[in-house]
């Protein structure tokens, strides 16, 4: 599992705020399961979502990316006590055994070549009913074509996979991206969009108009979450 193959993450600086807003989206479904929980975060990239984490009350966060460039951004920006950014490759690293009691995996099993030997991996780092929330793509609905993408998968497939690493899966969701942030380049000239981020309302209007469509049970948006539990 090179780098280049992974270079697909999100870098929160201005200018992509309605990006920001989709990935935050996703973390924030595990939000209110996190409070006093030791945290692995499996392909962490830049740091944001651990940092969403920490704030939500996690306890400690154990945070993995297989890039350095992406942990020195995290570790400068989103550095703590309670969070450790460490390197790995999850084709052949492992994690620490029956260490954690939620880990994370946010947009990675699509990168991995050997998906099966990561899950099996995470299934040995949680705690006995340790929960898992996973995102991927959906492969009947994905909105690009991604060249860093080796596979999409369909619902059907992440739940047997999960199944076959001693996990049940218990809730899941799909998270799509608004339409409107897709259309605003074609329909408002590039000179009002430069007037309209220089005002103070604009992270406002960010979250009005570009906030992502979740929708629990469904498997019709782009991203599709699942949270799982693993048993012995």
């Amino acid at each position: 599992m090179k780098d280049s193959k992974v270079v697909e993450r999100l870098t929160p600086t201005k200018g992509g705020e309605w990006l920001t807003e989709q990935f935050l989206a996703i973390y924030n479904l595990a939000v209110p399961y996190v409070k006093g929980k030791t945290i692995l975060d499996a392909g962490c990239g830049t740091g944001l979502g651990c940092s969403t984490l920490l704030e939500a009350g996690a306890n400690d966060i154990e945070a993995f990316d297989i890039s350095e460039k992406a942990l020195r951004f995290a570790r400068k920006n989103f550095g703590s006590k309670r969070i450790v950014f460490k390197k790995a490759d999850f084709e052949k690293d492992k994690f620490p055994l029956s260490k954690y009691d939620i880990a994370i995996s946010i947009e990675v099993i699509e990168h991995i070549k050997n998906y099966r030997f990561y899950l099996d991996n995470i299934a040995l780092s949680l705690k006995n009913k340790g929960l898992l929330f996973l995102t991927t793509p959906n492969a009947p609905k994905p909105f690009y074509n991604n060249p860093y993408h080796l596979r999409y998968f369909t619902d059907k497939e992440v739940c047997l996979l999960l199944k076959e690493a001693n996990f049940k899966v218990i809730k899941t969701w799909t998270v799509s991206i608004n339409n409107f942030s897709l259309y605003t380049p074609i329909l408002i000239p590039v000179s009002i969009i430069s007037t309209i981020k220089k005002s103070r309302f604009y992270p406002y209007l960010i979250k009005l108009f570009y906030r992502p469509k979740v929708k629990e049970g469904d498997t019709s948006g782009e991203t599709m979450f699942f949270l799982a539990r693993r048993y012995e």
